[in-house]
């Protein structure tokens, strides 16, 4: 309707500014030029009332304005005979105005104007003779005039309410709409379609710059609130040209996948694009028709999926994570356990093994299941702190103690530094767990030399065990503590499960200590903090939550 109304306003301008040079030329040719402004000027007027009233922007002063204006035309040009018809279509046309505005009195409005141009024409009648002639033709022009007005207003009143409704309707939706015109887009295509181009895709990707240039020909008629919310920007601000967001990158094959539909003619699309960065938004585009027909224009909406797209991110990422753990667990079981079965099945078959040789694949059974048994508890370690059923029993504890007795465990020989009597406040299953993991990564991915140090402050106890290997890159100094970050990043380290930092960190974590790595200039360092007695008390107190304990 807006639309409809412009053109009847171009319309109206027109021939009101070509009425005047129009009657000077046919003046210098016709004697009596004032019937040809006559037939003109109502025109005008008519046409701009009508576009006035179809864009819900008509007021009386305009149109009163605009015939008091005709009117000063046709006595400046023509003087006052040849007004006189031009002033009975004006006092037709003021009447049929001014109805549209007296409400419920209009009928008797009606009845007292008709009289009072009725005698009008009488009178002029008296002068020039046709005054009943007259008189019937401005009543009933200015009936036929006020019922057609009166259609009018009524048409683009309720049209106008009809809009206003579906616009309401159209804000409350939670989706993203907009209403872009797409004829300069389509004439473009053409263009290339005309200039030899056949196959579209091959076209852009040769030509990435295009992409954008053709999407900004997109225009944005109309955009609802949740369409204007979604760019972050004003109403005002979100129509106009298109603006496309990285349409090198990120949005290149998006875009794409749009001009592929319009070059052949596609009626829909479901695409998804990046409308918003900082943070990024997600849309879900679809078009909701009618852009095959026209090849104009179409309503596109765009669902905001951008939570949708993280968790289904997360949801392949955890999936990923999960093969590849699929794939690390029987990595670390299948050593330990075909060494168990192999040394199993040679002392079964063997019947010439002497006591010493089945004694040393006894040792090496037992050394190879306690290797399975530490990758089961590091699992159900990790399984049972995600759940939050870990259980603890913390004890002052001397430390330099449980360490020497992880490392008779696992049979290592390595140094160990301290001042005498070391009490940390720990659970000691729980404390050798953390030392046998930060132990063996040492062995696998540390130097040849390793030593531990344990140092007592007032609140806390420290056990640093160092290596002097090659260190950590300094980008990977926190993802290695990540479960399975071995598995993610192969270079960092080799063959592991890459669970153990991760479950001992959460250990420490869970005993009020925490564990940490630092390069050192001689090679790698590893430190784990513990509380004393004195410092547990004044942590529970304060903790929101008390520590768990069996």
């Amino acid at each position: 309707m807006e639309d409809l109304g412009r053109r009847f306003i171009w319309v109206a301008t027109i021939l009101t500014v070509l009425a005047v040079p129009a009657v000077l030329v046919v003046n210098q040719t016709v004697d009596d030029a004032g019937y040809v402004w006559v037939l003109l000027a109502p025109l005008a007027v008519v046409t701009l009332n009508i576009a006035l009233l179809i864009r819900n922007q008509f007021r009386v002063d305009i149109s009163l304005g605009f015939l008091a204006v005709v009117t000063a035309i046709s006595h400046t040009l023509f003087g006052v005979h040849a007004t006189d018809l031009t002033t009975a279509v004006i006092l037709v046309m003021t009447g049929s105005i001014v109805a549209l505005y007296v409400g419920r009195r209009r009928t008797e409005f009606v009845a007292v104007y008709s009289a009072f141009m009725a005698i009008l024409a009488l009178y002029w009648g008296r002068i020039e003779g046709g005054g009943a002639l007259n008189a019937l033709g401005m009543v009933g022009a200015f009936a036929l005039a006020t019922y057609f007005l009166t259609q009018v207003m009524r048409i683009a009143q309720e049209s106008n309410a009809e809009v206003g409704h579906y616009r309401a309707i159209l804000n409350q939706v939670p989706i993203a709409i907009f209403e872009d015109d797409f004829s300069k887009l389509v004439s473009e295509l053409d263009r290339l379609r005309g200039g030899g181009v056949v196959d579209i895709r091959q076209y852009l990707m040769e030509n990435r710059s295009e992409v954008a240039r053709l999407m900004s020909l997109i225009e944005v008629l109309e955009a609802n609130e949740s369409a204007v919310d979604m760019l972050g920007g004003t109403r005002d601000g979100s129509l106009g040209p298109m603006r496309p967001l990285d349409p090198t990158g990120r949005n290149f094959e998006a875009y794409l996948l749009e001009l592929e539909a319009l070059w052949n003619n596609q009626a829909e699309i479901h695409n998804e694009v990046l409308v918003h960065s900082d943070p990024d938004v997600i849309g879900s585009v679809k078009w909701l028709g009618g852009l095959a027909e026209s090849s104009s224009r179409a309503f596109v909406a765009i669902a905001d999926i951008s939570d949708l797209v993280r968790a289904r991110d997360t949801l392949s990422d955890l999936n990923r994570s999960k093969d590849e753990f699929v794939a690390a667990i029987s990595h670390e079981l299948r050593t330990p356990l075909t060494a168990v079965l192999g040394f199993a099945t040679e002392l079964v078959t063997s019947e010439e093994m002497g006591e010493t040789e089945r004694s040393d694949l006894l040792d090496l059974i037992v050394e190879q299941s306690k290797e399975m048994a530490y990758i089961v508890e590091d699992l159900l370690v990790s399984a049972r702190a995600d759940m939050g059923a870990l259980a603890f029993a913390p004890a002052p504890t001397d430390l330099p103690t449980l360490v020497r007795e992880t490392l008779t465990e696992l049979g290592q020989r390595v140094r160990v530094d301290h001042p005498g009597e070391v009490i940390g406040y720990v659970d000691p299953v729980r404390f050798r767990q953390i030392i046998r993991n930060l132990v063996t990564n040492a062995q696998r991915y540390g130097g040849k030399n390793r030593w531990i140090e344990i140092i007592q402050d007032p609140d806390f106890a420290s056990v640093m065990v160092s290596d002097d290997g090659p260190g950590v890159p300094a980008n990977m100094a926190e993802k290695i503590f990540d479960s399975f970050v071995t598995a993610h990043e192969p270079k960092a380290v080799t063959a592991s499960m890459g669970l153990g930092l991760s479950v001992s960190r959460h250990l420490a974590a869970l005993m009020g200590g925490t564990l940490v790595y630092r390069a050192a200039p001689d090679g790698s360092k590893f430190i784990l903090t513990v509380p004393t007695k004195s410092q547990a008390d004044a942590q529970a107190r304060t903790a929101d939550t008390p520590l768990q304990t069996t």
